[in-house]
């Protein structure tokens, strides 16, 4: 499995899992000026903008550990932007972060749903 195929099968197990847990799906891989978000969601009044992180292995650390600084502050401006794209939006929002990692010794997934994981004032 490459990385896109990787990262695509990790959006899907995510938007599944979400929805599961009662999230209501907007939009995948949503694109503005500023980058995209993979999932943006509704969790009853709460927008959630959900970023996806995958890994086949453990070897370089958890998905989650992926996500830096950087692109921390790239998330919060793609959910500003899409704020003011929607101005309709709930004022109530969060980015949320998804890792999966896919074991390929034994096939199994283990999801990690960290929510308010990116911090809107000093990033991740």
């Amino acid at each position: 499995m490459n990385s896109k195929n990787t990262g695509n099968a990790a959006e899907m197990i995510a938007v599944k899992y979400l929805s599961s847990k009662g999230y209501c799906v907007l939009h995948t891989n949503y694109r503005n000026c500023f980058g995209e978000i993979d999932i943006i969601a509704r969790q009853g009044p709460t927008l959630v903008f959900v970023e996806v992180k995958s890994k086949t292995g453990t070897s370089f650390g958890f998905p989650l550990e992926a996500i830096t600084k950087h692109k921390s502050s790239k998330l919060i401006q793609v959910a500003e932007g899409y704020l003011k794209e929607y101005p309709d939006s709930p004022e109530d929002w969060r980015i949320d972060a998804v890792g999966v990692l896919f074991n390929k010794q034994n096939g199994k997934t283990l999801i990690e749903h960290v929510p308010g994981a990116i911090e809107r004032s000093d990033g991740f």
